[in-house]
């Protein structure tokens, strides 16, 4: 479900907590040490909160985000320009309106934290995209550096064609609640970054859309009988916004009033 419950957000904190409180015993001197182990628990738990982000639970990765950095800046007491790093990317989440945004401007603060704990606590950063107006990208676990592959010169004039048309091959599925019921019959729509828009009814609760390109969606839900609350038959107001790739994927609603 998209929604996240006080007490899991709870738990995704003490997980930030258990990962950073074994270092608040090391030894000043043994600084290099200590900044690398900042930093591998770090990217620990980011890649945790990455987990959650892509799965849709915005606010749970925020708050994974949200409570690293809080345990981790009393333990960088000689690192001044890292402490203001933090409080920084922390003011500028709190400033904003959007969960997904806030989610993203810690995940940034995580990583310009990361690099300068030295270039032995660097790693190869998330492939993220954004575009405008702002949008939810997919985040990615921190992974090791590779090569990347060298483009096929003898085949790029074939694939030009190919590549001017969209790929239209994921479709959603899901299950829509409302006040722990099948939402009423309706509409379900689901709006790109451009304002294109692809519908599918609802019917006892069950949606289905096809022939979408991958990227992130708001949706909006609406009934017959106008039970659903207002706010969710607007893409700006509704608060539910997924990330489509190719392929078959699921995500079930549960609408509070």
């Amino acid at each position: 479900m998209i929604r996240v419950h006080r007490w899991r957000l709870g738990a995704l904190l003490a997980l930030a907590v258990a990962g950073l409180m074994p270092l608040a015993g090391r030894a000043a001197d043994d600084k290099p040490a200590l900044d690398r182990t900042i930093s591998d628990t770090l990217k620990d738990i980011h890649n945790r909160g990455v987990d959650l982000y892509n799965a849709s639970d915005v606010a749970g990765a925020y708050r994974m985000f949200q409570g690293a950095l809080l345990m981790a800046r009393p333990l960088l007491a000689e690192r001044p320009e890292a402490q203001k790093a933090i409080d920084s990317g922390l003011q500028k989440a709190e400033q904003n309106p959007r969960l997904d945004r806030r989610a993203w401007a810690l995940h940034e603060t995580i990583e310009d934290v990361r690099a300068r704990l030295g270039p032995a606590a660097t790693a190869k950063k998330p492939e993220m995209r954004q575009s405008q107006p702002p949008q939810r990208p997919e985040l990615k676990p921190e992974e090791k550096k590779t090569e990347p592959a060298k483009p096929d010169v003898k085949k790029a004039e074939e694939k030009t064609t190919d590549e001017k048309k969209p790929d239209e091959s994921g479709e959603v599925t899901g299950k829509i609640k409302f006040l722990g019921k099948p939402a009423p019959e309706g509409t379900i729509t689901l709006v790109d970054a451009a304002g294109k828009k692809k519908s599918g009814e609802i019917k006892d609760g069950v949606y289905t859309v096809k022939g979408l390109a991958n990227g992130e969606y708001r949706i909006t839900v609406t009934d017959k009988n106008k039970a659903v609350p207002a706010k969710y038959g607007a893409a700006e107001s509704s608060g539910l916004i997924i990330y489509v790739k190719k392929g078959k994927q699921s995500f079930d609603f549960d609408l509070a009033p």
